[in-house]
């Protein structure tokens, strides 16, 4: 049903585009989270930049992407969304300790398996200045790699619990078991995408503080 495609097509990019702006929302809460006294920011495993357009929106950071896949660097660069873009292993990531203000870590700690999650994490609090903040999903997300990136694989969930224990304040968004290959949106009729949509935007106020139940969790830790 080609016009059912587009209407759903159409409507995913509402919703990213009106996400920064709902309250509770995974973007909402990031950006909200974001030290505005800070100057400088890294991203690690940025992709193609996609939560960068809202942060480059909301405040002038000095911008460096970091990730190991080089088609998704490319992409960035003509998009012109950072100052500069570094191809590495994020697992040594190639940077002075103390060099940027914030690290953040958007959808790409689960694409580590435990041991290299931890790496990774210590590695960005080695190089932040003030906060490092991280995006993951939480619950049952599988995700094999895919066809366009071999790194999209989910090799490790975190619990909220295991990121309270890092010392991380966590807040929760969504609703668990809404989104991924065994998803709820994968189950249901397209028609009804819109109703699913909307009970997202419901419980994630209920998430926001209960993270237990959520299907994502947004979490910071403010450096001394």
């Amino acid at each position: 049903m080609p016009l059912l495609d587009r209407f759903i097509r159409l409507l995913d990019r509402l919703v990213w585009l009106s996400a920064p702006y709902i309250p509770f929302s995974a973007l909402n809460t990031m950006l909200r989270t974001l030290d505005r006294s800070s100057t400088s920011l890294l991203d690690v495993g940025c992709g193609t930049g996609g939560p960068t357009h809202f942060i480059k929106r909301q405040k002038n950071y000095l911008r460096i992407g970091a990730d190991v896949y080089a088609p998704s660097l490319k992409q960035a660069q003509g998009e012109e969304l950072y100052d500069m873009l570094v191809l590495c292993d994020l697992r040594r990531l190639p940077f002075k300790a103390k060099v940027v203000d914030i690290v953040t870590c958007l959808q790409t700690l689960e694409h580590f398996d435990r041991q290299d999650g931890l790496r990774l994490i210590g590695e960005m609090e080695r190089i932040a200045r003030r906060q490092v903040v991280i995006t993951t999903p939480v619950g049952n997300w599988k995700q094999p790699p895919s066809v366009t990136n071999p790194f999209d694989e989910h090799k490790h969930i975190w619990s909220p619990s295991d990121l309270r224990e890092l010392g991380y304040t966590v807040r929760g968004y969504g609703f668990r078991s809404f989104a991924g290959s065994t998803g709820l949106v994968m189950r249901i009729p397209r028609l009804a995408m819109p109703l699913a949509y909307l009970g997202w935007a419901v419980v994630s106020p209920f998430a926001y503080y209960a993270p237990a139940m959520a299907g994502g969790v947004v979490c910071s830790k403010k450096l001394s």
